[in-house]
């Protein structure tokens, strides 16, 4: 049982890097590049260069000087899947949210885990896997706020 558990998330990562970059980048990025595909220079360099963060509680952050979160461990099972070892990716720490894109497009990275909302602006730039988290956000309000106003009370809310 063990052992089929572990095909199959091995499965799973291999698919899912598979289709991230086959469709990572759009097009009219892809032909300013090299002709050479990126899972062929993931393939030959012998590992997956990933960028990530270092300030994302429970997804990337540092424990006691070691990437660590659900986003790490991610990027660890695609390159287990496409490399046939978790140890073989690098991690770029990307400092801020802006330098996602630019870490792509620039091949400084060959995939960025994190969190990264799909905007129109974006998407003509870099492509997008389905998401493998979503999180919704709420607001939290007093039942009795001092302006009388609930959510339930206006159509603004």
């Amino acid at each position: 049982m063990k052992m089929q558990m572990r095909f199959s998330k091995i499965l799973c990562a291999g698919l899912c890097a598979a289709v991230f970059l086959l469709f990572a980048v759009p097009p009219s990025v892809a032909t300013a590049q090299s002709s050479e595909s990126t899972l062929k220079k993931i393939l030959d360099r012998g590992h997956l260069i990933v960028g990530s963060r270092t300030t994302t509680p429970g997804f990337g952050f540092k424990d006691k000087g070691k990437l660590v979160g659900f986003d790490i461990d991610m990027a660890r099972e695609i390159a287990n899947g496409l490399l046939g070892s978790p140890d073989k990716v690098k991690f770029v720490v990307l400092a801020s949210g802006s330098q996602r894109v630019p870490a792509l497009v620039s091949g400084r990275v060959d995939m960025v885990v994190t969190q990264f909302s799909v905007f129109r602006k974006r998407a003509q730039v870099v492509g997008f896997t389905l998401p493998y988290c979503n999180a919704d956000f709420s607001a939290i309000v007093r039942a009795d706020p001092p302006t009388g106003k609930t959510p339930t009370s206006t159509a603004r809310w």
